[in-house]
């Protein structure tokens, strides 16, 4: 989740952090994995439009914007102008 005010503790923001400290951070996996950054507003939003769906439905509260962890990192990379210093898990 990401809004006007998200929190410090996300997943974009803390490898960032790290890459202009030009720290290592964790990459889990191959960096294929997909993430969705959906808008706080949006989510409220499904919440509060669920409450007149089915009992028991399941809802998809995804943005559609998925990109790949290598997408983030690569678009970190380019702001950053060095690349990721990864300490591959």
């Amino acid at each position: 989740m990401q809004g006007e005010n998200w929190s410090p503790n996300g997943e974009a923001m803390l490898r960032g952090e790290a890459m202009l400290r030009d720290e290592p951070f964790p990459l889990y996996g191959d960096g294929e994995q997909t993430r969705d950054f959906t808008f706080i507003s949006d989510a409220v939003e499904a919440n509060l439009l669920a409450v007149d769906g089915p009992p028991g439905g399941v809802f998809n509260v995804g943005g559609g914007s998925r990109v790949t962890v290598n997408q983030v990192i690569a678009m970190l990379e380019e702001l950053v102008g060095r690349p990721a210093r990864l300490k591959r898990q």
